[in-house]
């Protein structure tokens, strides 16, 4: 339901921030916001009161899923974007985004320690005690890293005074854009693929790496 929610939001948010102008730019105020957002509702979604009924836990954890998404959608849209305006230059700016994916997935390889994290004595090997105070790491995390791109990059004045554009109209440039369109239907089956790939491995890696457990 949140990724649902997320995908029919995010076109607005990128509309949204491609039309701001404002003194900060029109991508750093969204990056900002969005940063602070996440590493808010981040904490909130590993620390939900313990005394909530299973249905409970089911509506708060649907609610905040919600508004983790969009806080991450007001971050990381925006951000995209300033990395692909960061220079004019295809060269350059393919390397800015190779170093992007390179980073990105260089932080994947540390994200399943962080239960194990979880599980250390100082916490009395309590995972639902361990988690919170990981999630308060993370949030840390979130919020030094994702402030980095609003204090470091500079917008490029020229990039802001392009013409606004309604999301109509945006649309309707994006579904006549050929090679943008077969970008999109690549990008589809490479995700499914790997979608369908990861969701295998952590079958194998649980039911038969480690017996179940």
């Amino acid at each position: 339901i949140p990724r649902v929610f997320d995908a029919l939001i995010d076109p607005f948010i990128g509309n949204l921030s491609d039309n701001t102008r404002s003194r900060w730019g029109r991508r750093q105020p969204f990056i900002f916001l969005g940063t602070i957002l996440c590493a808010i509702f981040f904490i909130l979604l590993w620390c939900p009161p313990l005394s909530l009924s299973k249905s409970g836990f089911f509506w708060y954890f649907l609610v905040i899923s919600i508004f983790y998404y969009i806080s991450y959608a007001i971050f990381v849209i925006p951000r995209y974007a300033l990395g692909y305006e960061l220079s004019t230059d295809y060269d350059e700016r393919t390397t800015i985004m190779a170093w992007n994916s390179l980073i990105a997935s260089a932080t994947v390889v540390f994200i399943p320690w962080l239960y194990k994290l979880s599980l250390l004595d100082a916490f009395g090997g309590k995972e639902i005690i361990g988690v919170r105070y990981v999630a308060v790491l993370a949030s840390l995390c979130i919020l030094i890293f994702g402030l980095i791109p609003v204090f470091t990059c500079k917008e490029k004045l020229q990039i802001q005074s392009q013409e606004k554009i309604c999301i109509r109209d945006a649309f309707m440039l994006s579904l006549t854009n050929r090679p943008f369109l077969i970008l999109v239907g690549m990008s589809f089956f490479m995700i499914l693929g790997i979608t369908i790939a990861g969701t295998m491995n952590l079958f194998i890696n649980i039911y038969y790496v480690c017996g179940g457990n």
